[in-house]
């Protein structure tokens, strides 16, 4: 929704879809999240943070955890698209 704050999850299916990764995210199987949180990862967006956080895209936050249902912070927004752009992708 336009004005609302995306969650973390949200924000990396849809940096997934900019990086043109959906139609392999929707194709993966299996792939194990790095993260402690990772069950709170909703399954729609699992492989999207998954394929990301392999790309260097998205990282854990303290005590390497992902938040999957935390906002996005705007500093969170700057760095995910700074790593996007140094991915070499």
């Amino acid at each position: 929704q336009i004005g609302k704050a995306a969650s973390r999850q949200n924000l990396a299916l849809y940096t997934a879809r900019a990086m043109q990764l959906g139609p392999a995210a929707a194709t993966l199987q299996g792939g194990s999240l790095p993260f402690q949180d990772a069950d709170d990862v909703a399954s729609q967006n699992r492989s999207s943070v998954y394929l990301l956080s392999k790309f260097k895209v998205v990282e854990g936050m303290e005590n390497n955890q992902f938040q999957p249902k935390g906002q996005a912070t705007r500093a969170q927004v700057a760095q995910m698209l700074k790593n996007y752009v140094e991915s070499r992708f």
